[in-house]
């Protein structure tokens, strides 16, 4: 009880904080919204103080507070959480083995490849190639990725995912039981709060690398995730298509 009542006032707190981001994007008063983005990035970090024993809670969190005030040590705390969550990894080796793999099959692959070549010289002759050229083509394989994860408009990341499944309920993680919250209307809450604010190019859904590139561009240039403002109209006689 005494947790639910200390994330109300957050979710108070936090909603507050974004209806004075709205408003100040909309007047375009730049110091305003400066400063409603340090408050919820603070209320953000409290949340995910509040909820530290919650993993994948905490790393939407963080990652908003990330997107809305990108500091170098908001970053840390981003490496640390996919750290410890096995999405950051040691990949020299796996590089190297992956590497040597792939130059292993490459030479069986052209091996291969040459035979078919020289046997289709010896049986048919000069006229035609060979087309068994393309029959190796290599599709791209789905990836398994971490679906606990909240994502805006890139929702094809889930559905192409190999570890996707339709008839399962989405968050599992981040259900009222999972969290420990009696009333499920307060997650709700809780996670409106956590993703209105966000930069919806940062998502945990994607993968490791790719995030990370991500959070090192908005690091570097803040100002990507602003809207812009000025407006280019193309201008189109359409009077060369009455023809068609």
């Amino acid at each position: 009880m005494k947790l639910e009542l200390s994330l109300e006032q957050i979710v108070h707190g936090l909603c507050t904080d974004i209806n004075k981001l709205e408003v100040a994007r909309a007047k375009n008063d730049d110091p305003t919204v400066k400063k409603a983005e340090e408050s919820l990035s603070y209320g953000l970090q409290t949340l995910a103080e509040v909820m530290k024993d919650k993993l994948p809670f905490r790393r939407e969190c963080m990652l908003t507070a990330f997107s809305l005030t990108p500091t170098e040590k908001l970053f840390k705390e981003i490496e640390k959480l996919a750290q410890d969550s096995g999405f950051k990894k040691d990949t020299k080796n796996e590089d190297m083995e992956v590497d040597k793999f792939e130059m292993k099959e490459d030479l069986n692959h052209f091996e291969s490849v040459c035979q078919d070549f020289v046997e289709s010289l010896d049986t048919k002759g000069f006229g035609t190639a060979p087309t068994k050229l393309r029959v190796n083509s290599v599709l791209v394989e789905r990836k398994t990725r971490n679906l606990e994860g909240l994502i805006s408009i890139q929702g094809d990341l889930v559905t192409q995912a190999k570890n996707y499944d339709p008839v399962k309920a989405p968050l599992k993680t981040m259900t009222a039981q999972a969290l420990g919250i009696k009333r499920p209307r307060l997650v709700d809450d809780l996670l409106t709060m956590v993703n209105a604010p966000r930069w919806h190019l940062l998502s945990w859904v994607l993968d490791w690398p790719q995030l990370e590139e991500q959070c090192q561009a908005l690091l570097r240039n803040p100002d990507i995730k602003r809207p812009t403002k000025e407006l280019k109209y193309l201008v189109i006689d359409y009077t060369q298509f009455d023809e068609w």
